[in-house]
Order: C-alpha cells, then sequence, then structure tokens
C-alpha cells in the first residue's frame, strides 16, 4: 500500500493542473475537474526507484578472451515516469575476474542505473 501520492500533470494540462503537478500527499489527491487527465501516482513504500536491466556480451580480441557487456536499463522513477539507457562496458580480459565475472557485471550493472536514477525527479513535499 502507497504511503504518499503524488500529482502528475498531463503534458497540456491547465493552469490549475500544471500548479499542483508534483505535489505530494499521505491522502490520495482528487482530479481538480471533469474530463482531467492527470493521474495521481502511489509513490510505494520507499521501494523506489527500481530498475530493470538485460545484457549481452560480445567478445573480442585476437583469442576472443576480451569483451564488452552490453546494458539494456530502464529506471522506474518513484514519480512513475521511467528512464531508459542503452550502453556498453568494456569489461577487458575475462581473466582478470575469474570466478567473479558475474558479480562485476552486476556491480557495474548497479552503478550504470545508479548514474541513470540520479536524472529521476525529486517528488515535490506538499507544504
Amino acid at each position: 500500500m502507497a504511503d504518499q501520492y503524488m500529482f502528475v500533470a498531463s503534458g497540456d494540462a491547465c493552469g490549475i493542473c500544471a500548479s499542483l503537478s508534483g505535489q505530494v500527499s499521505s491522502e490520495p489527491i482528487g482530479l481538480p475537474h471533469d474530463g482531467c487527465l492527470c493521474q495521481v501516482i502511489p509513490l510505494g513504500d520507499g521501494d523506489c526507484p527500481t530498475y530493470e536491466c538485460s545484457a549481452t556480451t560480445r567478445r573480442y580480441g585476437p583469442h576472443g578472451d576480451s569483451f564488452a557487456v552490453g546494458l539494456e536499463l530502464t529506471v522506474h522513477c518513484c514519480d512513475g515516469s521511467d528512464i531508459s539507457e542503452s550502453t556498453e562496458i568494456d569489461m577487458g580480459n575475462e581473466d582478470t575476474y575469474g570466478d567473479d565475472v558475474i558479480e562485476a557485471i552486476d556491480a557495474r550493472a548497479d552503478y550504470a542505473a545508479t548514474a541513470l536514477a540520479s536524472q529521476c525527479r525529486e517528488p515535490v513535499p506538499n507544504v
């Protein structure tokens, strides 16, 4: 169950809705007029932002012992928006990681997702 709710104005919002956009409340916020296309988004229990990631690998080098990881990241922000990015991380020689190659890829994906999540809009507290 959500413990906070945020009003998110639609792209062509009226002045009333535009002024409410980003407002956060502990109670669900009602839409201000009939036919309103805006949204009230539950912000969750502190479990955001979250991210999804898919990875592909590409080998290169004279003997194919080096590799790069292609990441498709989608960060789900607390305000209900998503930010996506494709990136490639050069991991270098596979022997560098030994049995920890999966952990190394996970750590790089976490770092890239954290950097992407920094672009999420912060909810504006209701004053």
